[in-house]
């Protein structure tokens, strides 16, 4: 038994699952449950500030603003 095990070779045996799953009927519930989830990623990332689109709007300027330097006038 342990040598069924160890002699398993997943590349051989991928095509059972569309055996069990007819892509017919599966495929397109599939691609639009796979579509909803990352809709659903999407919103909740965009949704954290530090990963906004609008995150140059919200910048608001700290006490370590670079001032212009004075301007030396003629004499």
């Amino acid at each position: 038994m342990l040598q069924k095990v160890f002699n398993y070779k997943p590349a051989e045996h991928d095509y059972r699952i569309w055996l069990v799953i007819n892509p017919a009927v599966w495929l397109i519930p599939i691609f639009a449950l796979v579509l909803l989830v990352a809709l659903a990623v999407h919103a909740m990332v965009f949704a954290m500030p530090e990963y906004s689109w609008s995150k140059a709007d919200d910048v608001k300027p700290t006490a370590q603003t670079i001032v212009a330097a004075p301007t030396q006038t003629a004499q």
